[in-house]
């Protein structure tokens, strides 16, 4: 639940730091592909960098939201104890997607 608000409130914070919009949107899918367990969530804000991307994942790294900076920390951490992966998919202008996936023990 931790990894699940931490990606919703990134969302959220990036959406809203973009000024919200009619149409702004965050969506959620939990889905089991090949016997794994996959979480997505994905939003139209505003995007991040190319050059960006491999720094979002550092503590304390805050984008242009006003959280805390630990959100995708945590969400790495999370997911690497739990031996999972994870990733993001981001284009300026268009949206975020990011995803975590954990195998079935």
């Amino acid at each position: 639940m931790s990894v699940l608000r931490c990606l919703v409130n990134n969302s959220i914070e990036a959406i809203a730091s973009a000024g919200v919009k009619p149409g702004s949107v965050v969506r959620i899918r939990a889905d089991r592909v090949d016997g794994d367990y996959l979480l997505q969530v994905s939003d139209n804000g505003p995007g991040i960098a190319q050059a960006d991307l491999a720094e979002i994942w550092d503590r304390y790294r805050k984008g242009s939201g006003s959280g805390t900076g630990l959100g995708l920390a945590i969400v790495k951490a999370a997911t690497e104890i739990n031996n999972g992966t994870y990733g993001v998919k981001s284009e300026v202008g268009v949206g975020s997607e990011f995803w975590i996936e954990f195998a079935e023990e």
